[in-house]
């Protein structure tokens, strides 16, 4: 994202993510899903970018008012550069002449995990989500030009 200048409403904004273990990653992660939390002026649009080398297809959910972009299986030798387009305020929810705007998304992984054998720590069922990584966020600005009149 582009956080130096505003997007105005209706403009693309271009959401670059990237995924990779960890040296200290102990898991490969089932369905990690990697949720970016919109504002309600900020629309997912397209995918411009894919490049997951991952077992499966990558698939963008925007059932929840955000977006899950949602990595089937995540090996240890995997990695993924995606790139999706939003759009400011496509609907001119935030009304003419508002000014500009902090557009803060925040983000964070989640994921099913496979049991491993003991003594190592597993999610209390197979089908418990986890936390598969740190709650961050990007800040972009919103800029709602015109009258108000």
């Amino acid at each position: 994202v582009d956080n130096k200048k505003p997007y105005q409403s209706g403009e693309r904004i271009n959401f670059t993510v990237t995924a990779v273990h960890k040296t200290e990653s102990t898991a490969e992660p089932i369905n990690a899903t990697i949720r970016l939390y919109l504002p309600p002026y900020v629309e997912f649009d397209h995918t411009v970018f894919n490049n997951a080398t991952t077992v499966g297809t990558v698939t963008f959910i925007t059932e929840n008012g955000g977006l899950d972009i949602v990595i089937p299986q995540f090996l240890f030798s995997d990695s993924a550069t995606i790139i999706v387009s939003l759009l400011a305020d496509p609907r001119n929810e935030r009304g003419f002449g508002r000014g500009e705007e902090n557009a803060t998304t925040p983000y964070r992984v989640l994921c099913l995990q496979n049991f491993r054998e003991e003594p190592s720590a597993n999610p209390k069922t197979p089908e418990t989500i986890v936390n598969c990584g740190p709650v961050d966020h990007v800040m972009y600005i919103v800029n709602s030009q015109g009258n108000l009149f």
